[in-house]
C-alpha cells in the first residue's frame, strides 16, 4: 500500500502495472520508446515523398508536443501506445521543466481536483519532485485542493512517471486527479498550468471499456474523431475514462488554435489481451496548427504599421547580400559576416544577444528570404558551429519594411525549434505567407528592412475584469496575446509607441481579435511577454564579402 512516509508518495502499483525491478523497467521502457520511433519513422516515408534535401518550411515538423493524452493501463497492455506519445517529446527532453498530470480519481470519491501535499512521487527509477510552487497556481481556483487519499493507491498518473523519467531529464511535477467535476473547471485549471515551452501537460485516459475488439474499434475510431475535431461535448465516460480532462485539454487546444493529431490507435488484443473483451488506447499530441499558423501568428498592426522604428538608426546599408551561389550550404560555418546593426532597441529586458549574434540572425533573415525566392526551398541552418545562446529553442516575430511601409509581419509566440531555424521560418513567412501582402519581389530585396523580435516565454495575467486588466497592463513593456473561445489576437510591445493609452491598447487588440470593442466576457485569456529587438537593411548585391 502506498504511503506518505517522510513527504515521499510511495509506488503504489509497481510490480503490478510495470516491472519493479529497476533494469527490467528501464529496458522496457527503452524497447517501448524504440518500437515507437521506428513505427513513426515508417508512417512518415509512407505519407512524405521524398523529394529533395531542401526541406520546406510548409512540411517540415519541428519541436515537440505542447501536450499528450495518453493511456494508463499495465505497460504490457498499453505501454506501446503511451510511448507513440512520449517519444515525440526527445526534442524537448532538455527544455521541459515541469510535467502537469491530470487523470482521472479510481480510488477514491472526489469533489473537483485533488492535488498532493507530497514532495515527492517515487517510482523503481528514482523520485520526481513536486513543483509545489506551480502547484499553488491551481489551488487558488476553488475546485482545486489537496486531498493525499485520493493519490494514495491511483494508478493512473503513476504509470506514466517512468515514461517522463525516461525521456526528459530535470523536470518536476504536479499531479491532479479529477473526480466530479467539469471539463470547464478542468480547463481552467491547465489553463491556469498552461506555462510556456518548459510546461508539458499530460491528460490520461483509456478510451472504451470492455467491448468485443470489432466494436471497441469502431468506438474509438470515432472518438478519435471527436477529440481531433476538438468536440468535448460529444465526449462521455463510455467513450474515455479521463473524458473530464480531455475536454478541459480541448478547450485550451482550440483558445491557442492547437491542432489535436492521433498518433496511435490500438486495443489490448492488438498488444496483450483476449479479443471478446477489450479496452481500448489512444496516443494523441496537441501542437501549433500548420493550417492556422500563418494567420494566428500574425502581428497586429494600428494603421499599416506593425512595429515601431527603431531609433538611432543609421543611414548605410546594414548588410549586403553576396551572389546567390555563394550562399553556403549550412550556415554557422562559413557565412560572411557583412551585417552591421543599424539600432537596436530592447523592450524590459537587457540584450541578451551579441552584437555579432543580433547580426548573424538578422543575416539567416535575409538569406533564407533569398533562397526561398530563388530557389523555392528553405535555409538548412547548420547548428555544429553555433554559439551555445543561438542553439536554444526560442519565438520571434520577423517584421518587414520597404520605405517605412510595413511589407510583412509573421512569427510564433511559442518556441518550439531552434531560435535561427524560427528567425529562417518567420523571415519566409513574412515575405511570402502574409495574405495582407502580395509576395515579396526579389528586387525588392535591396533597401529591405528586417526587424527581428525575440520574444520571452508567455506569462498568464491574472484579473477578474476588464478594469483589474486594464491595470496589470505595463505601457512600453509587454506584449500582450488576448484569446476568446478561437479568437485571437496579439500585440508586440512596439505597439505601445502608436497607442500609449491602455483603454485604446486593449480596445484595438480586442478588434485584432475579430471582437468589438466594448467586448467583455470572463472566459477572456490574456497572456504577456517582453522581448529583444533589433533590426537592419539588405544592401545592394555587389557579391563582396565585407568580411575579410
Amino acid at each position: 500500500m502506498a504511503s506518505l512516509a517522510g513527504g515521499v508518495r510511495r509506488a503504489a502499483v509497481a510490480g503490478m502495472f510495470y516491472p519493479e525491478d529497476p533494469v527490467e523497467l528501464r529496458l522496457m521502457l527503452e524497447d517501448f520508446l524504440s518500437d515507437a520511433q521506428r513505427r513513426a519513422a515508417v508512417l512518415a516515408r509512407k505519407s512524405v515523398p521524398d523529394t529533395t534535401s531542401v526541406r520546406d518550411t510548409d512540411d517540415a515538423t519541428t519541436g515537440w508536443p505542447k501536450a499528450l493524452i495518453v493511456p494508463h493501463a499495465g505497460y504490457v497492455y498499453s505501454g506501446p501506445i503511451a510511448a507513440s506519445g512520449y517519444a515525440r517529446l526527445l526534442p524537448g527532453r532538455s527544455i521541459i521543466r515541469r510535467a502537469v498530470l491530470i487523470g482521472p480519481a479510481h480510488r477514491l470519491p472526489l469533489r473537483g481536483l485533488a492535488a498532493s501535499s507530497a514532495r515527492a512521487f517515487e517510482t523503481p527509477l528514482g523520485l520526481v519532485r513536486v513543483d509545489h510552487e506551480w502547484q499553488a497556481r491551481a489551488l487558488e481556483l476553488p475546485q482545486v485542493s489537496v486531498v493525499d487519499e485520493a493519490h494514495a493507491q491511483e494508478h493512473s498518473l503513476e504509470v506514466h512517471l517512468p515514461f517522463l523519467q525516461t525521456v526528459l531529464r530535470n523536470f518536476q511535477i504536479v499531479s491532479l486527479l479529477v473526480g466530479k467535476s467539469t471539463p470547464e473547471e478542468v480547463g481552467a485549471v491547465i489553463s491556469r498550468l498552461w506555462g510556456g515551452p518548459e510546461t508539458l501537460i499530460v491528460v490520461s485516459s483509456d478510451l472504451s471499456h470492455y467491448h468485443d475488439d470489432t466494436s471497441a474499434k469502431s468506438i474509438d475510431a470515432e472518438t478519435s474523431r471527436l477529440i481531433e475535431q476538438g468536440d468535448e461535448q460529444q465526449l462521455s465516460g463510455r467513450r474515455a475514462c479521463g473524458y473530464l480532462s480531455v475536454g478541459g485539454l480541448l478547450q485550451n487546444a482550440q483558445q491557442r488554435r492547437l491542432r489535436v493529431h492521433n498518433v496511435d490507435l490500438r486495443t489490448s488484443a492488438d498488444t496483450a489481451g483476449p479479443r471478446d473483451r477489450v479496452v481500448g488506447y489512444g496516443a494523441f499530441v496537441v501542437e501549433p496548427d500548420a493550417e492556422n499558423e500563418n494567420e494566428r501568428m500574425r502581428e497586429g498592426e494600428i494603421g499599416s504599421s506593425c512595429s515601431g522604428r527603431v531609433a538611432s538608426r543609421s543611414t548605410d546599408p546594414s548588410f549586403a547580400l553576396p551572389p546567390l551561389p555563394s550562399v553556403p550550404p549550412l550556415l554557422g560555418t562559413s557565412v560572411p559576416s557583412s551585417v552591421r546593426i543599424a539600432g537596436s532597441v530592447v523592450c524590459s529586458q537587457p540584450e541578451v544577444h551579441s552584437a555579432e549574434e543580433r547580426q548573424f540572425l538578422l543575416r539567416i533573415a535575409a538569406e533564407a528570404i533569398r533562397v526561398r525566392a530563388f530557389t523555392g526551398g528553405m535555409l538548412q541552418v547548420g547548428c555544429e558551429l553555433l554559439p551555445p545562446r543561438l542553439r536554444e529553442v526560442g519565438a520571434t516575430f520577423v517584421t518587414l519594411r520597404r520605405d517605412g511601409r510595413l511589407r510583412g509581419c509573421v512569427g510564433s509566440v511559442h518556441a518550439t525549434e531552434m531560435i535561427t531555424e524560427n528567425v529562417a521560418r518567420s523571415a519566409v513567412q513574412a515575405a511570402f505567407a502574409d495574405r495582407r501582402f502580395p509576395r515579396l519581389e526579389v528586387d525588392e530585396l535591396p533597401g529591405l528592412e528586417i526587424h527581428v523580435s525575440i520574444l520571452t516565454p508567455t506569462r498568464p495575467i491574472t484579473f477578474f475584469s476588464e478594469e483589474e486588466l486594464l491595470s496589470e497592463l505595463r505601457p512600453g513593456v509587454d506584449g500582450v496575446t488576448l484569446r476568446e473561445g478561437r479568437r485571437f489576437g496579439l500585440f508586440l510591445p512596439s505597439v505601445w509607441k502608436q497607442v500609449p493609452d491602455a483603454v485604446q491598447f486593449l480596445r484595438h487588440l480586442k478588434r485584432k481579435a475579430g471582437l468589438p470593442e466594448d467586448y467583455w466576457s470572463e472566459t477572456i485569456l490574456c497572456e504577456r511577454f517582453e522581448v529583444e529587438e533589433f533590426e537592419g537593411v539588405v544592401g545592394e548585391t555587389d557579391g563582396q564579402d565585407r568580411s575579410q
